[in-house]
């Protein structure tokens, strides 16, 4: 599905803002990529990332969004071109856009997951996507749910301009799953106020709208 010289769209959080960036493929392996030096999308500064660096990832191909998670593995020089070589899950684990009830966009949010019965520490980690239904978050070692258990969930929203929406909500434990060497969590939203289900809908729109803006900006196919 992917090809050599696509565009590759890389996404993190940092300082609670969500930094974007752009770069082509210039090699592909079975479970990794190689892409040119990333370029931020509005300082078209060239950026530069520690090894283990997590980005979203996201490129267009068909008339689709596809996502997937990636990580930054080694950084090395070819006839002095500096390049990068990333992680990639396969073809079988892209995701795309999807019409369901609460849209799900993929999103690198701040987060933060509590105990509401002191259980077990609280920790911050990432979110994976979000919907007005629920999320899905990075996973620390050594931390583990049971189905439905009820923790507290933090997240930041970073809406237009420049705006920043922090919401606190509770959430059900769903399940737990593995990409490569890191877990996953899902929670799923419930008893959440109808302000706070509106600023993440919200959110879950923008973003939306921005990936196919992107879409339209590269002529739909590459």
């Amino acid at each position: 599905m992917l090809k050599i010289g696509t565009t590759l769209y890389l996404e993190q959080m940092t300082e609670g803002k969500l930094e974007k960036y752009k770069t082509k493929i210039a090699s592909i392996g079975e479970r990794e990529l190689t892409i040119e030096l990333p370029i931020h999308v509005e300082s078209k500064q060239f950026g530069y990332f520690d090894l283990g660096t997590l980005f979203q990832a996201h490129f267009i191909m068909e008339e689709k969004v596809y996502h997937f998670e990636t990580e930054l593995r080694q950084r090395f020089y070819e006839r002095n071109i500096p390049l990068l070589v990333v992680s990639f899950p396969g073809n079988e684990h892209l995701r795309t856009i999807q019409n369901r009830k609460h849209l799900r966009v993929q999103a690198a949010l701040d987060a933060a997951i509590s105990p509401l019965h002191n259980e077990f520490r609280r920790f911050t980690t990432v979110t994976i996507d979000i919907s007005g239904g629920g999320v899905s978050v990075h996973l620390p070692k050594g931390y583990s749910f049971t189905t439905n258990q009820e923790v507290g969930l933090w997240i930041v929203l970073p809406l237009s301009g420049n705006q920043y929406v922090y919401v606190k909500v509770k959430g059900l434990f769903v399940r737990q799953y593995e990409v490569g060497h890191y877990s996953r969590a899902i929670f799923k939203f419930y008893n959440i106020k109808d302000g706070d289900r509106q600023h993440i809908v919200r959110f879950t729109l923008q973003r939306d709208l921005y990936l196919r803006k992107l879409l339209k900006k590269e002529g739909i196919t590459q």
